[in-house]
């Protein structure tokens, strides 16, 4: 999805997740974050750095893009 707003990244990544069958867990090692992690981010408490935030688009083949993660105060800095 290239067309993600900002702040979408939870809701993308959660709905990658459900839709490709995967679970949590396993995502969680692939991303090589725990899964408390992974929770934190689909439940945005906190976002994932840049390294792991292009990390999770390359994993997702673009379907949870590194921008989503930012926030409005992000794209207007």
């Amino acid at each position: 999805m290239t067309d993600a707003q900002p702040s979408d990244g939870p809701a993308l990544l959660a709905e990658f997740i459900h839709a490709t069958g995967r679970t949590k867990l396993g995502s969680a090692r692939v991303l090589g974050v725990s899964e408390r992690c992974l929770y934190n981010w689909i439940g945005r408490r906190n976002r994932p750095d840049v390294v792991s935030a292009f990390a999770i688009e390359a994993w997702s083949g673009g379907a949870v893009p590194a921008r989503s993660w930012l926030t409005a105060a992000d794209e207007s800095a």
